[in-house]
């Protein structure tokens, strides 16, 4: 599990509209919109535990620390127009001092967000994220969805455009504007009307795992085809936007997440105890002073649809894993499972038996999000859509999608998280 996104229903209204028309696969009559309010309406969110000192102390977060210079900084920054913010960063608008306060630690670690990343998204997210200042303590306008992401939209979505007849190809790998699938060149005409979308650089690609013993391979850009699809339809088309601008710098813009699976309830039971949230409740937990400024959350249970009676789960994940760890003489990049684990039990204080029959299973990924401040992009979904392919000069009536290099991602049977 790479990681998850909050889905307030007062910011994607767009995501949610399309959900109050989707079926639930499990309650009958009922939307997934409908599921998923009933749900947070159940198990509301309501963090005791944001933060997390060093002393393995809790916060206090009731304020959000700002002196007068942060505050007329930051609504500064808010008023200013993109264009007189231009390329510059974070940085270059606020004072040192507010990267050391509540609101940072919770904001940064709730967006993803570094301090070097464009002021221009920065505001953006600023004014489109304005309600959460009245609960970014306790995330109580955090929606969450009854299993993880994958389980609760894409499943439903896919389900849904299947009954409808959507014919979904899964043996092939898109290069260009031609395919080859299962070792044979074939051909899609996208006549004048059509639509074509497609995910240009996911946040995902080029990701790797690691294991217990293994910590993941360290991966560019080269060793998946999205990007390289984007920038071979992008060469000599600006229409299709500028992907060197998110992915020209995998060392501000990367990132670790880690995924553990328990077959016992201590960790749990001792989470619940020390964050006063049962889990499902909390949200992000952020250990502030940590050296990889590190987070963790323990969703309501079970996670996956397929989750077996006695199997926990919880994720984390890391702003700063180049850094060396304050527990374990190494960055964050360097460790494996039981060594990222190690680290947070240091930070918790926790018995590490209580960790006895734990998997952690580290997670890389090199282009999560836009460093460069010249597009204007940090978040964490680099995804643009295409209305058109255009005809090209060799086809000028009709346009041609090709792909090559074959794999079939449907016939491989998946694989319950962290066990391998």
């Amino acid at each position: 599990m790479r990681g998850g996104r909050m889905v307030p229903t007062d910011n994607y209204e767009c995501t949610w509209d399309l959900y109050k028309s989707i079926p639930s696969l499990t309650r009958p009559g009922k939307s997934v919109f409908d599921e998923t309010i009933e749900f947070n309406e159940q198990h509301p969110s309501n963090s005791m535990a944001r933060l997390v000192d060093r002393r393995r102390a809790k916060t206090p977060v009731a304020s959000m620390g700002f002196s007068m210079q942060d505050r007329l900084e930051l609504l500064k920054l808010s008023q200013a127009t993109e264009e007189s913010l231009g390329a510059t960063r974070i940085t270059d608008h606020l004072s040192p001092g507010f990267f050391e306060t509540p609101f940072w630690y919770m904001w940064s670690t709730t967006f993803a967000f570094q301090p070097w990343h464009s002021a221009v998204e920065f505001k953006r997210y600023l004014l489109r994220f304005m309600l959460e200042f009245s609960r970014i303590e306790t995330l109580a306008g955090v929606k969450r969805t009854i299993f993880n992401q994958y389980d609760s939209l894409v499943v439903p979505l896919q389900t849904w455009l299947a009954d409808q007849g959507v014919h979904f190809v899964t043996d092939c790998r898109v290069t260009g504007l031609r395919y080859l699938r299962t070792g044979q060149t074939e051909a899609i005409t996208v006549h004048d009307g059509d639509l074509v979308c497609f995910q240009n650089g996911s946040m995902t690609d080029a990701s790797s795992l690691g294991s217990m013993t293994r910590a993941p391979a360290k991966l560019t850009k080269s060793d998946n085809g999205g990007w390289i699809l984007w920038e071979r339809l992008a060469a000599g088309r600006p229409q299709f936007g500028r992907p060197e601008v998110f992915n020209s710098s995998i060392a501000q813009a990367w990132r670790e997440s880690f995924t553990v699976t328990l077959n016992d309830p201590s960790f749990f039971n001792q989470m619940n105890e020390f964050s006063s949230n049962e889990a499902g409740t909390g949200g992000l937990v952020t250990f502030k002073d940590s050296n990889w400024l590190l987070s963790i959350v323990l969703a309501f249970q079970p996670y996956f649809a397929s989750q077996p009676a006695g199997v926990h789960v919880f994720w984390g994940y890391s702003l700063f894993p180049d850094r060396i760890g304050a527990f374990v003489p190494k960055s964050m990049a360097e460790c494996n499972g039981a060594e990222i684990i190690e680290e947070l039990c240091g930070h918790l204080r926790f018995d590490p038996e209580t960790f006895a029959t734990a998997n952690g299973i580290p997670c890389r990924m090199p282009s999560p999000v836009c460093s460069c401040p010249e597009c204007g992009v940090t978040g964490p979904f680099p995804f643009r859509k295409v209305r058109r392919i255009l005809p090209s000069s060799a086809n000028s009536s009709k346009s041609r999608t090709k792909s090559s290099s074959p794999r079939n991602t449907q016939s491989a049977p998946r694989r319950w998280p962290c066990t391998n």
